[in-house]
């Protein structure tokens, strides 16, 4: 297939959700209609599987290539800063980057703060050309994101309503 103009990317990570939970794949109890769309006119993994079984490894596996052990063996370790996302595969094809939502991947122990205010410095960011995000948070109407926008930091800042809609809106508007 030849393409005169190179496709926008627009990666979704999920946490904990099965294929079959999207009405596309066969769910007859979700109404998943947006995401639907986005099945039908991209790419959409059905028997993708995870590498490993929480949140942080898996996520540092698929943003590095690299396995778990390699990058971020467990919950609460941070990925190494110099340690090549993505990010940088993407932008050596002339793309600009955007990270936008949880990160957890900065290492903040739930033992001694609130992971959903943890400030995670621009080093640790992946190397994204902008980013706003947060390390983890299980308030989703009491959500907080910081970040930057290109070369322009942006403050932490508190989402006006329920997580989901709120990103939803920031990534349609950014």
């Amino acid at each position: 297939m030849h393409m005169s103009k190179r496709p926008n990317v627009l990666w979704i990570i999920t946490d904990q959700q099965r294929a079959e939970t999207l009405s596309i794949n066969g769910c007859e109890n979700a109404s998943t209609p947006v995401l639907d769309t986005l099945a039908k006119t991209g790419v959409n993994f059905t028997s993708a599987v995870s590498g490993f079984p929480l949140c942080c490894p898996y996520r540092g596996s698929m943003l590095t290539s690299r396995y778990p052990h390699h990058c971020v063996p467990g919950h609460e370790y941070q990925l190494p800063p110099e340690q090549p996302t993505v990010a940088s595969v993407f932008r050596e094809y002339g793309y600009d980057t955007f990270y936008l939502g949880k990160w957890h991947l900065d290492g903040a122990k739930e033992s001694e703060e609130r992971a959903g205010t943890h400030y995670i410095p621009r080093e640790r960011r992946g190397g994204f050309d902008s980013w706003l995000g947060y390390e983890n948070n299980n308030a989703q109407y009491d959500c907080y994101l910081h970040g930057h926008r290109g070369d322009r930091e942006v403050e932490m800042f508190r989402l006006p309503t329920y997580e989901t809609d709120a990103m939803t809106d920031l990534m349609i508007n950014i």
